[in-house]
């Protein structure tokens, strides 16, 4: 994600860096439920899901606080 050095600086650390931390913790969740075992598959793709929801509900914040641009947010939304 590219959005994160594009946000002010008074709130790259906060709302940008849960941004970062999120989807980082994405790239670990579905890197986990690729080589989970079949019965435990299913509750780690669900907790993909929960994350992946989690970084699009902190990417809306940050459009609605008008922190990125909306070019910015139309460019992850089409992602």
């Amino acid at each position: 994600m590219n959005i994160v050095p594009h946000i002010p600086k008074n709130s790259r650390y906060t709302i940008g860096s849960r941004i970062e931390n999120k989807f980082l913790d994405l790239l670990e969740s579905s890197y986990l439920a690729y080589f989970a075992e079949k019965e435990k598959e299913e509750r780690k793709i669900s907790e993909c899901i929960l994350v992946l929801d989690t970084v699009k509900f902190l990417i809306s914040i940050a459009w609605e606080a008008k922190l990125i641009s909306h070019s910015q947010f139309e460019e992850i939304a089409k992602k």
